[in-house]
Protein backbone atom coordinates (compact mmCIF):
# COMPACT_ATOMS: atom_id res chain seq x y z
CA UNK A 1 0.00 0.00 0.00
CA UNK A 2 1.84 3.50 -0.97
CA UNK A 3 1.98 5.98 1.55
CA UNK A 4 0.63 9.73 0.67
CA UNK A 5 2.06 13.03 1.38
CA UNK A 6 -0.16 13.16 4.23
CA UNK A 7 0.72 10.02 5.74
CA UNK A 8 4.04 11.29 5.17
CA UNK A 9 3.81 14.24 6.72
CA UNK A 10 1.83 13.46 9.51
CA UNK A 11 4.74 10.63 10.17
CA UNK A 12 7.32 13.49 10.11
CA UNK A 13 5.41 15.55 12.62
CA UNK A 14 4.81 13.02 15.18
CA UNK A 15 8.36 12.14 16.33
CA UNK A 16 8.96 15.95 16.57
CA UNK A 17 5.87 17.11 18.21
CA UNK A 18 6.63 14.27 20.52
CA UNK A 19 10.35 15.54 20.98
CA UNK A 20 9.24 19.08 21.99
CA UNK A 21 6.41 18.60 24.01
CA UNK A 22 8.99 16.19 25.91
CA UNK A 23 11.48 18.60 26.10
CA UNK A 24 9.74 21.33 27.22
CA UNK A 25 8.11 19.22 29.90
CA UNK A 26 12.09 18.39 31.04
CA UNK A 27 12.91 21.93 30.83
CA UNK A 28 9.23 22.95 32.76
CA UNK A 29 10.34 20.38 36.06
CA UNK A 30 14.05 21.35 36.04
CA UNK A 31 13.55 25.21 36.24
CA UNK A 32 10.10 25.21 37.60
CA UNK A 33 11.18 28.36 39.87
CA UNK A 34 13.25 30.18 37.63
CA UNK A 35 10.39 29.82 34.75
CA UNK A 36 12.28 28.06 31.67
CA UNK A 37 16.01 28.51 32.19
CA UNK A 38 17.22 29.54 27.95
CA UNK A 39 13.93 28.79 26.38
CA UNK A 40 11.39 31.37 27.41
CA UNK A 41 7.92 30.74 26.82
CA UNK A 42 7.67 33.01 23.90
CA UNK A 43 10.34 30.95 22.29
CA UNK A 44 8.97 27.65 22.78
CA UNK A 45 5.52 29.02 21.29
CA UNK A 46 7.44 30.41 18.40
CA UNK A 47 8.95 26.35 17.77
CA UNK A 48 5.57 24.88 18.47
CA UNK A 49 3.59 27.24 15.75
CA UNK A 50 6.70 26.30 13.28
CA UNK A 51 5.80 23.05 13.87
CA UNK A 52 1.66 23.04 13.74
CA UNK A 53 2.60 25.09 10.55
CA UNK A 54 4.86 22.40 8.84
CA UNK A 55 2.35 19.99 10.12
CA UNK A 56 -0.67 22.04 8.42
CA UNK A 57 1.40 22.39 5.05
CA UNK A 58 1.42 18.52 5.17
CA UNK A 59 -1.73 17.84 6.18
CA UNK A 60 -4.04 19.68 3.62
CA UNK A 61 -1.53 18.55 0.93
CA UNK A 62 0.82 21.37 0.59
CA UNK A 63 3.61 19.79 -1.95
CA UNK A 64 0.63 19.51 -4.69
CA UNK A 65 0.84 23.42 -4.93
CA UNK A 66 4.89 23.37 -5.48
CA UNK A 67 4.81 20.59 -8.48
CA UNK A 68 6.50 22.74 -11.12
CA UNK A 69 3.63 22.04 -13.82
CA UNK A 70 0.89 23.76 -11.79
CA UNK A 71 3.46 26.78 -11.15
CA UNK A 72 4.07 27.44 -14.59
CA UNK A 73 -0.03 27.18 -14.91
CA UNK A 74 -0.48 30.17 -12.51
CA UNK A 75 2.31 31.93 -13.90
CA UNK A 76 0.51 31.69 -17.11
CA UNK A 77 -2.69 33.01 -15.97
CA UNK A 78 -1.12 35.97 -13.66
CA UNK A 79 0.20 37.10 -16.73
CA UNK A 80 -2.87 36.81 -19.06
CA UNK A 81 -4.53 38.37 -16.33
CA UNK A 82 -1.50 41.37 -16.19
CA UNK A 83 -2.10 42.12 -19.97
CA UNK A 84 -5.69 42.01 -19.69
CA UNK A 85 -6.07 44.92 -16.90
CA UNK A 86 -2.53 46.48 -16.31
CA UNK A 87 -3.77 49.16 -13.88
CA UNK A 88 -6.05 47.59 -11.90
CA UNK A 89 -2.77 45.02 -11.47
CA UNK A 90 -0.41 47.79 -10.52
CA UNK A 91 -2.90 49.27 -8.25
CA UNK A 92 -3.28 45.32 -6.62
CA UNK A 93 -0.09 45.32 -6.16
CA UNK A 94 0.63 49.10 -4.64
CA UNK A 95 -2.01 47.84 -1.73
CA UNK A 96 0.19 44.82 -1.38
CA UNK A 97 2.93 46.22 -0.89
CA UNK A 98 1.99 48.98 0.90
CA UNK A 99 0.19 46.55 3.23
CA UNK A 100 3.05 44.11 3.87
CA UNK A 101 5.66 47.22 4.60
CA UNK A 102 4.02 49.43 6.72
CA UNK A 103 4.52 47.31 9.74
CA UNK A 104 8.55 47.24 9.17
CA UNK A 105 8.14 51.38 9.57
CA UNK A 106 9.75 52.21 12.78
CA UNK A 107 7.23 54.15 15.03
CA UNK A 108 7.25 57.51 15.85
CA UNK A 109 6.11 58.63 19.60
Amino acid sequence: MAISPLQSGCMLMKPAIEALSSFSIIILQRNSNRGIGIFSIKRLTFIFLILILIGAFFYFEGPQYLELERLKTHQEYLHQTIAGAPVVSVAVFFVVYVLVTTPSLPVLR
